[in-house]
């Protein structure tokens, strides 16, 4: 029995992948909820924002709810993302949340603190405008990186090409030892899976069966290469005017 005992922790896979994360830069993922269940599991660290009130009206929906890691793996790094995204009324998915706000805390997301990390800033700053009489956000900045966000803190996602643009490693082959370390050193890479019975399959301006975690790699490699479009916050508006004056132009 006391053998079985001190053989017991060498099959806690949870104590093994924490002490895995202890002292690197590994960034776990979790989902923000609007509403519905309770919270449920542990959030990372918030984002040092200095000078930032976000209890100002209007500034950044609220985010009632979440699914966190469980505590033993949250507290081995104080990193993580969310993932949490949405897609347009007609189903694809042409922008997602950069940012979002729980309580008084701002919270990044995955593609975000990735890129925060890699730059090695211990901060962001966050850009506002007014509209009218409504302060919104603008654009997200990462040192001298600006990123254009719309007022709910969501960014058009720089797609640099069709699935496969960014190389793909096999998890399997990397914990086998067949990739050498020369592959994976000084790069930011994002565990996700392909296959179609996983469902993270995304319907994409590009391909409708666009690889989920390929999305997080676009952003980041936008984030790096300042390669972005941006959607002001008075296009809306812009929008709607012209399309009732060019109608009645027509009639």
């Amino acid at each position: 029995r006391k053998q079985l005992e001190q053989a017991e922790s060498n099959f806690n896979y949870d104590v093994t992948l924490a002490n895995s994360l202890k002292d690197r830069d590994v960034i776990l993922g979790y989902v923000f909820r609007h509403s519905g269940a309770s919270p449920s599991g542990h959030l990372p660290q918030a984002l040092n924002v200095p000078g930032m009130d976000l209890t100002r009206q209007g500034l950044l929906p609220l985010q009632s709810s979440y699914t966190g890691n469980i505590a033993l793996l949250q507290q081995a790094t104080p990193y993580g993302g969310f993932f949490t995204s949405s897609s347009d009324d007609d189903g694809v998915i042409r922008r997602t949340p950069l940012v979002m706000r729980h309580g008084n805390d701002l919270y990044a997301s995955l593609s975000l603190e990735a890129a925060r990390l890699y730059l090695l800033h211990d901060e962001i700053g966050i850009r506002t405008q007014f509209v009218g009489d409504t302060e919104t956000l603008d654009a997200i900045t990462l040192g001298k990186i600006q990123i254009p966000v719309d007022g709910d803190g969501n960014v058009l996602i720089p797609f640099h090409g069709l699935a496969g643009t960014f190389p793909y490693l096999s998890a399997t082959d990397v914990l086998s030892k067949k990739i050498g370390q020369e592959q994976l050193e000084n790069r930011i890479v994002f565990i996700g899976t392909s296959a179609t019975g996983l469902v993270d399959l995304r319907s994409t301006p590009v391909s409708k069966d666009y690889p989920g975690v390929e999305v997080h790699a676009n952003i980041v490699a936008g984030i790096l290469d300042g390669q972005f479009h941006s959607e002001p916050a008075w296009s809306t508006g812009a929008n709607v005017t012209l399309l009732v004056v060019a109608g009645l132009l027509l009639s």
